[in-house]
């Protein structure tokens, strides 16, 4: 970039000197020669700025694609995020089963199930085959605020999604896949419409068209499974209120 610029001015000075000794007005070469080192010294300053800013950026990505690295690792080697994960597999395995391909409308992670198994949970809860005392319930919420705090860094631009697109997207989509039921239904039952929304928005970006179209058909089966669940609760409502008049209208 320097040499460029000097290469600018030498040509333009030995032009400029040319054109006042073709016309015979020295005057004018200075007059020239303080336009042109105004102008070189604009665009050293222009460039400077310029490559200031690359390296900057230059800075700012190896610092993201470190930081996204060192996430990768973790996941890897971190013995707590391993067993988390593990956890969870062993949930998916007790209430889907072992074959990922299988999405069977009956075999969902529902918030109802998963809460009540955490609301009469006492000290310990079977977990596969190992006694933990976390809760299905727990585990799955740690799971999903971890994968939301991800996403988060990704939009923030802390996280780099190229990297890590290419190692987790398998395994993120088809997490969020299984998980969608529970996350609308904790949406409703709690409501909290922002619970895992940045997650969801990019495991709906990260899959495929197959996938996608899987992670609609769970959207809407959660609502189904929601506005059954209201339907029941009506009915129960109205079926004590029933049996209320009757034993008031017994005893009357």
């Amino acid at each position: 970039m320097f040499v460029a610029i000097s290469v600018c001015f030498v040509a333009f000075l030995l032009s400029s000197w040319f054109v006042v000794y073709r016309f015979d007005k020295p005057e004018l070469f200075m007059e020239v020669t303080a336009s042109l080192a105004a102008l070189v010294t604009l665009l050293i300053v222009l460039f400077t700025s310029i490559g200031a800013v690359d390296a900057y950026r230059a800075v700012q990505r190896a610092t993201v694609d470190r930081t996204t690295f060192e996430l990768i690792q973790r996941y890897v080697h971190d013995e707590d995020v391993i067993e988390l994960v593990d956890k969870f597999r062993s949930v998916r395995i007790s209430e889907i089963g072992d074959n990922l391909g299988d999405y069977d409308d009956n075999k969902v992670i529902t918030f109802d199930k998963l809460h009540g198994e955490y609301i009469e949970a006492v000290s310990t809860h079977q977990i596969g085959d190992k006694a933990t005392k976390d809760t299905p319930y727990e585990i799955v919420m740690r799971l999903l605020n971890s994968y939301e705090a991800v996403a988060i860094g990704i939009r923030n631009g802390a996280i780099s999604e190229s990297m890590l697109f290419q190692w987790w997207k398998p395994t993120y989509v088809l997490d969020f896949i299984d998980l969608m039921v529970f996350v609308k239904q904790y949406r409703m039952r709690k409501g909290q419409q922002e619970f895992a929304e940045t997650a969801e928005d990019y495991a709906f970006q990260w899959a495929n068209d197959d996938e996608q179209r899987l992670l609609a058909e769970r959207s809407e089966l959660a609502d189904r499974l929601e506005a059954r669940s209201v339907r029941s609760q009506m009915l129960y409502r109205q079926s004590t209120s029933w049996r209320q008049r009757r034993r008031i209208a017994a005893n009357g």
